[in-house]
């Protein structure tokens, strides 16, 4: 399975490449999310779910390739 993702993203908190489909919907990188509260993440996380509900995702089977 593949997801395909066009545009660059980088860190709200540090401007590092994203390249985590999950620290990519947060907008966060593992090492920087670990120095937020509980409670902001849980924000963030929520905020990333409408967000990427939203989005169109292409993948490819291996049957297909």
């Amino acid at each position: 399975m593949t997801t395909t993702i066009s545009e660059p993203a980088v860190c709200r908190r540090c401007g590092r490449p994203l390249t985590d489909p999950r620290s990519r919907a947060l907008g966060l990188g593992s090492g920087c999310a670990t120095h937020l509260r509980p409670a902001a993440l849980e924000v963030l996380a929520d905020a990333a779910a409408a967000a990427t509900a939203q989005l169109t995702l292409t993948y490819a089977d291996k049957d297909d390739e």
